[in-house]
């Protein structure tokens, strides 16, 4: 193996299985736990990969996934986007080359609190024209083993 195919098999192993020691991994590869755990720490300093807990929006009450269409004027699309990403119950916000400028994942109880969210919270927000939203009717694919690392903007 090469020393970019270990930390490809790094990344997929703890992917796998999060809690998967260093030695058990070390064991997989046929390489020592210390050089596992140089390798982590590299991958983690060069911001390839990140350690992160994950919730179950179901579990936490979530049975509606809705992606709204966020049509901006008068304002920055990227201050709009700023504040539309401090919403507590907006999962990702993305702003586009195009119309509408942004797109926002909103995780909601139900109907009534999804349209609280848009109504209340969403529509508060300075610069917005017009909102359009899609409810997603059934989540075939959803991957959570990748994101951009880089800046983050919370």
């Amino acid at each position: 193996m090469t020393s970019d195919e270990y930390d490809e098999a790094i990344i997929e192993l703890l992917q796998a299985d999060p809690q998967r020691s260093n030695k058990s991994v070390a064991q997989a590869l046929s390489i020592t736990e210390s050089a596992v755990a140089v390798r982590i720490r590299t991958l983690m300093e060069s911001n390839a990969i990140r350690f992160v807990a994950q919730r179950d929006i179901v579990a936490f009450g979530a049975s509606i996934v809705a992606h709204a269409d966020i049509y901006v004027g008068g304002r920055k699309a990227t201050d709009v986007a700023a504040e539309i990403g401090r919403i507590e119950h907006v999962a990702s916000v993305v702003i586009l080359a195009g119309s509408p400028q942004i797109i926002a994942q909103i995780h909601a109880a139900d109907g009534p609190h999804l349209t609280e969210i848009i109504e209340r919270e969403i529509s508060a927000v300075a610069g917005i024209e017009r909102i359009e939203t899609i409810v997603s009717m059934e989540v075939l694919k959803y991957r959570t083993d990748i994101a951009e690392l880089g800046a983050q903007h919370d």
